[in-house]
């Protein structure tokens, strides 16, 4: 696990100083969109099986007839 995360920023810290210096509109575009779908995707899709898993019973209504 540790050994992947190194590699993933090592070849994230390579690819920046390159799109720093020549930046590319397009390759920005396709990261903020992709970037952007995961987000949405992990929201709604976790956050509905989180919720379907965690889902309980509403709690009672109150009555509308006091005793006193």
């Amino acid at each position: 696990m540790l050994g992947s995360l190194v590699l993933t920023y090592t070849n994230a810290s390579g690819a920046l100083g390159s799109f720093v210096t020549h930046p590319r509109p397009q390759l920005l575009a396709a990261a903020l969109m992709v970037a952007s779908l995961v987000c949405v995707l992990s929201f709604t899709v976790a956050g509905r099986g989180h919720a379907s898993c965690v889902w309980t019973r509403p709690p009672p209504r109150p009555s509308r007839w006091r005793a006193g």
